[in-house]
């Protein structure tokens, strides 16, 4: 079975340049906010200092420890 890594790897994506977000609910429901879409600027709410890489993988917590693939998102400032 392929991790998530893995899959990246033959994609030629190495992690060194990327954060991983896990966005789990806090103030309001990730994945609500990604059905709704709005979970662009719902992440772009969070700690920026959280944010200094290049590029940001994006994963939403679901229920029974499964995890929702939302995109990956480059730094712009």
């Amino acid at each position: 079975m392929l991790n998530l890594i893995d899959l990246l790897k033959i994609k030629g994506i190495f992690l060194e340049n990327y954060k991983i977000h896990l966005a789990t609910r806090s103030r309001s429901n990730p994945l609500d906010e990604y059905i709704a879409g709005n979970f662009k600027e719902w992440q772009d709410q969070q700690n920026h200092k959280n944010f200094q890489c290049d590029f940001i993988l994006s994963l939403i917590s679901m229920e029974n420890d499964k995890w929702l693939f939302v995109g990956v998102f480059k730094v712009l400032a």
